[in-house]
C-alpha cells in the first residue's frame, strides 16, 4: 500500500473460491482505482508529464484489456490489477498478468499514455544516449520538439468518457476468461517462427542492421490499425499475433533484411496468415 494512502476494507468476494468469484460480474465486484496501487502509478505518471512539461493528463478507468481507444485521450487498465485477489486469478489462468510489477505496470502506463497524447516519450530517459545509431532517432527527436511546442498547450479534445469500463459491465468473470482464453490459443510458436525466417534473417548484413524485434516495436500500432480496418479480424486477436512475433523474433534473435518498405507488406501479410490460421480453428468453448 502506498504511504498516506487511506485503507480499504476487504470486499466479501476477496475469500470466495475461484469457481465461486468466476461467477461473480463485473458489475457486483464494485472496483475503482481510489486507494489502490494503481492510483499511486497514475499519480507518478501525472508527475513525470509534469515535470516534462506537458500539461496533459490522461483520465485512467478499469476494464477487461489494456488500450487507449481512438479519439478519447484516456487509458483503460485491466481490472484485474485494482486487486491482489484478481491478479491471483489472472495469473493461474492466463499464466502471466500484464502490468503486474510496478515497474512493468509504469512501462505500459507511459506507452498508452503515448497513445493518448499521440507521441511516445518517456519523461527523463536517456533516449538520446540509448538510441543513437537506431534510425528511429530522427522520429524521436522530432516528438521531442513536438512535445516542447504543445506540453503548455490545453488539449484540443478534452472527452472524459470511457469505453468498456467494468464498473458497468454485467457479464461475467467466467465468460470473460471463457473468451480470453480462446483468443490466447494463437497458433503454434512453430508456424510463427518458420513465417519470421522468411521475412527476417539470423545473420545480419552489417552491425547496424536493425533488431527484428526493434522494429516490430514500432510499427507495431500502424500495423495493427491497418490490418484492423479490414474488419476481418479482432482488435485483440491482432494484439496477440502482433505480441507473440516480437517475442519470438526476439528468442531467434532475429534482425531486418531489405528495405522497409518492402517489410511492412510482408509483416501484414505475416499478421493476416497467423490471425486466419487462428480463426480457423473454431476452439471449442473452454471450461472452466
Amino acid at each position: 500500500m502506498g504511504r498516506g494512502r487511506p485503507r480499504t476494507s476487504a470486499p466479501a468476494w476477496e475469500r470466495l473460491s475461484d469457481d465461486q468469484l468466476l461467477s461473480l460480474r463485473f458489475c457486483d465486484l464494485k472496483l475503482a482505482i481510489a486507494g489502490t496501487e494503481l492510483q499511486d502509478a497514475i499519480e507518478r505518471l501525472y508527475r513525470e508529464l509534469a515535470l516534462r512539461g506537458i500539461r496533459f493528463r490522461p483520465h485512467c478507468w478499469l476494464a477487461q484489456e489494456w488500450f487507449s481507444p481512438d479519439g478519447i485521450p484516456g487509458i483503460a487498465i485491466p481490472f484485474y490489477l485494482a486487486h491482489k485477489r484478481l491478479i491471483s486469478l489472472e495469473r493461474r489462468l492466463m499464466r502471466e498478468v500484464e502490468g503486474g510489477n510496478r515497474n512493468w505496470l509504469m512501462r505500459i502506463l507511459r506507452h498508452e499514455a503515448g497513445h493518448a497524447l499521440d507521441s511516445a516519450l518517456k519523461p527523463l530517459s536517456p533516449w538520446r544516449r540509448e538510441y543513437v545509431g537506431w534510425p528511429a532517432y530522427a522520429k524521436l527527436q522530432y516528438i521531442d520538439q513536438l512535445a516542447q511546442q504543445i506540453g503548455t498547450r490545453k488539449p484540443l479534445i478534452a472527452d472524459r468518457g470511457t469505453i468498456e469500463d467494468v464498473t458497468h459491465e454485467t457479464g461475467t468473470l467466467r465468460e470473460h476468461y471463457e473468451q480470453k482464453l480462446a483468443r490466447y490459443r494463437l497458433p503454434r510458436r512453430s508456424g510463427a517462427d518458420e513465417m519470421l525466417l522468411k521475412v527476417f534473417t539470423t545473420a545480419p548484413r552489417s552491425r547496424a542492421s536493425p533488431k527484428a524485434a526493434s522494429v516490430l516495436r514500432e510499427m507495431r500500432t500502424t500495423l495493427r490499425q491497418q490490418i484492423q480496418r479490414s474488419g476481418a479480424f479482432s482488435e485483440y486477436l491482432v494484439h496477440q499475433v502482433l505480441r507473440l512475433l516480437i517475442v519470438r523474433s526476439e528468442a531467434l534473435n532475429l534482425y531486418v533484411r531489405g528495405s522497409r518498405r518492402e517489410l511492412k507488406g510482408q509483416l501484414k501479410w505475416v499478421v493476416a496468415r497467423l490471425a486466419e490460421s487462428y480463426e480457423e480453428r473454431k476452439l471449442p468453448r473452454v471450461a472452466l
